[in-house]
């Protein structure tokens, strides 16, 4: 436990350290199929659904951001899979005023929003101990969307699901070539 603790940690601090990231057109639908391939087994063994529509396929954002997100997202959707159904995941992306909407729901374990709400995206602050992990990815999530401009709404429900709505604030063409990840340059 205190390895995973540390590791978690350590991945943390190493992702916040990096101020300076490259913007460019990041291409969703290739992330997301990257991050599907790296979940391929444990879709087939549950016999997972993926329903896809994707109606903004590019953003001008940080790619490490933009693959940091759709990889916590759509792990914590498999890992908390319900075993009374076969899971099934959505992904959709759409236009919203300045934002793009990001939202992954599954029909998962679900959580009670009520009783650990406040707790959701606190470091190392896991809501259950029937599945591993270390409590830091929708930190990191809500770190990169809230620095960059944007907001996260959740909607979860116990043995029902969790839906994760982020409105990501994508970066003008004229931001340049490097982007601080410091919400005044945003300005």
């Amino acid at each position: 436990r205190l390895e995973t603790t540390l590791n978690g940690l350590v991945h943390m601090i190493e992702f916040q350290k990096n101020e300076n990231f490259i913007l460019s057109d990041v291409n969703i639908p290739d992330i997301l199929a990257e991050v599907l391939d790296e979940h391929q087994e444990q879709r087939e063994t549950l016999d997972a659904e993926v329903n896809i529509d994707l109606q903004v396929g590019r953003i001008h954002y940080i790619e490490a951001y933009m693959r940091s997100i759709l990889q916590n997202l759509v792990s914590n959707a498999f890992k908390y899979y319900s075993e009374d159904r076969r899971l099934r995941i959505d992904i959709v992306t759409r236009q919203v005023d300045s934002f793009v909407q990001l939202t992954v729901s599954d029909n998962g374990l679900g959580m009670d929003l009520d009783r650990y709400g406040d707790h959701l995206f606190k470091p190392f602050k896991r809501l259950t101990t029937a599945r591993e992990g270390n409590g830091i990815g929708l930190n990191i999530v809500q770190s990169i969307v809230i620095k960059n401009g944007g907001r996260i709404e959740v909607d979860s429900h116990l043995d029902e699901g969790t839906r994760f709505d982020l409105y990501i604030r994508p970066y003008a063409k004229d931001d340049g070539a490097n982007a601080v990840s410091d919400t005044a340059a945003r300005q």
